[in-house]
């Protein structure tokens, strides 16, 4: 789509009545729900340069973008309260909000209301240290169900039919082995 078709389904979509300029800018800093930029045709800075159509943002898709990106804005009316991002070239953060829930994505992955749980777990990696427990408790029953009482003997036969297994201790799971630090919940 044209510049000039994007200006004119904006100016459709207010009803013709509100002009509606778009502007090519650079982004100069970012805040929690606007960004400052600079026009590329006169350097003139604009604050509170709102992400979204909504200034609170309590629900929805935010786009955050990188500092120092090309963007494009649009000055609906003639407010300076009606300046939005259309394009950015860069993204430095996407936010998903509904309700309760927050997902985030930015260069150190992807984190889901907040990372206070830790990585999402790998299920090959959780299935290997389970695998790995159950094939030691079976070779634990394998030794004593062929182990036979020998009489008078104080359990020195189970002791040693038991020697082997016990000098093998299994190693602790760690965390990191079993999840994905990318993807933090």
């Amino acid at each position: 789509m044209s510049i000039q078709k994007l200006i004119s389904a904006l100016r459709d979509n207010v009803g013709g009545k509100t002009v509606v300029t778009i502007l090519p800018a650079t982004v100069v800093s970012t805040e929690e729900t606007s960004c400052t930029v600079k026009l590329l045709s006169n350097e003139m800075e604009l604050d509170q340069v709102q992400y979204t159509a909504t200034q609170s943002n309590e629900n929805g898709f935010k786009l955050i973008p990188k500092i120092d990106t090309q963007c494009i804005i649009a000055l609906v009316g003639d407010g300076m309260n009606t300046i939005y991002l259309l394009a950015i070239d860069e993204i430095e953060k996407v936010e998903l909000k509904c309700e309760d829930s927050l997902l985030e994505i930015d260069s150190t992955g992807i984190t889901i209301n907040g990372g206070e749980n830790g990585g999402i777990l790998i299920g090959s990696n959780v299935t290997d240290e389970i695998n790995d427990i159950k094939s030691d408790i079976n070779n634990l029953k394998t030794i004593l169900s062929a182990w036979v009482p020998v009489v008078n003997d104080g359990g020195a036969a189970l002791k040693g039919a038991l020697a082997a297994y016990f000098g093998s201790p299994l190693t602790p799971a760690v965390t990191v082995d079993l999840e994905n630090d990318q993807i933090t919940h």
